[in-house]
């Protein structure tokens, strides 16, 4: 009688121990290609499992590498150029307020009915000065927040293949909108998560706080009186209102609404009187 060898697929307790000492990789591979097999019916080509794998991994580093740019861009960004900006901020904080809008802070602005204002107050529409067409009046030069320590040049935006072209490092002023000073709405915008960031900080404007702008050797001074948020379709708040009013806008919520802060004039002087 002749005796039979035992192979090692012979002995299930060889086998059972064999794949147990299969490293975890192998184990991940087999259960793959299983579910592969399963789905398609049929064992695929070496080939085929081999390219499912790598986009499997590649979805997966993109997935990664997604992540890190939302994290970076949304509240990373911020906190960082706040950090890098502490020192400026605080020294334009610490700069003394200018003089002529301290003075005229309380003064309510003069309607054309009313008598001649006090000598102390001075406006563009004085009877001393001579008032000026709307269409010769500047855009806004400069913006100054002394609640936020923000002191900024203004540039022009327009509109390009139908969007606003935002300004990087500092505010825009949406080409079109009210000037300074005249009735309408004067619109400016500006980043606060990406690109300069000029806005990071607007969320912390409370009703109230004095905005100036400067423009065409002119200081006007607005008072805040509304901070909501909108959605980027609700372009009505740019609409022009009766009273001078000014408008600041500025991505909130992962940029998926528009803060806007808006303010009303409340008085106008010559810069360096």
């Amino acid at each position: 009688m002749r005796r039979r060898i035992r192979t090692v697929s012979d002995d299930p307790t060889r086998m059972l121990r064999g794949l147990l000492a299969m490293p975890p990789v192998a184990h991940a591979g087999v259960a793959r290609q299983s579910l592969i097999a399963g789905a398609l019916g049929r064992r695929p080509p070496d080939q085929i499992a081999t390219l499912l794998v790598a986009l499997e991994r590649g979805a997966a580093l993109a997935l990664v590498l997604l992540l890190a740019h939302w994290t970076i861009e949304g509240p990373l960004y911020p906190w960082w150029r706040g950090v890098l900006s502490q020192p400026a901020v605080a020294q334009i904080a610490a700069q003394p307020p200018p003089a002529a809008p301290a003075a005229v802070a309380s003064v309510p602005l003069p309607s054309r009915a009313a008598p001649p204002a006090p000598a102390e107050f001075v406006a563009p529409r004085r009877r001393d000065v001579a008032p000026r067409p709307v269409a010769h009046t500047s855009a806004p030069e400069r913006l100054v927040v002394p609640a936020i320590g923000l002191d900024t040049p203004v540039g022009e935006m327009r509109i390009v293949d139908g969007a606003w072209q935002v300004l990087d490092d500092i505010a825009g002023y949406l080409h079109g909108t009210g000037r300074p000073g005249e009735p309408g709405t004067m619109a400016l915008a500006g980043h606060a998560g990406v690109r300069g960031a000029v806005f990071r900080d607007l969320g912390a404007i409370t009703i109230g706080d004095e905005i100036l702008v400067d423009a065409d050797g002119w200081r006007y001074t607005y008072r805040v009186t509304e901070i909501f948020s909108v959605l980027p379709t609700h372009v009505e708040v740019l609409a022009p209102r009766a009273e001078p009013t000014l408008v600041l806008l500025t991505c909130t919520d992962w940029d998926t609404r528009r803060l806007v802060v808006a303010a009303r004039l409340a008085a106008a002087v010559p810069i360096g009187r």
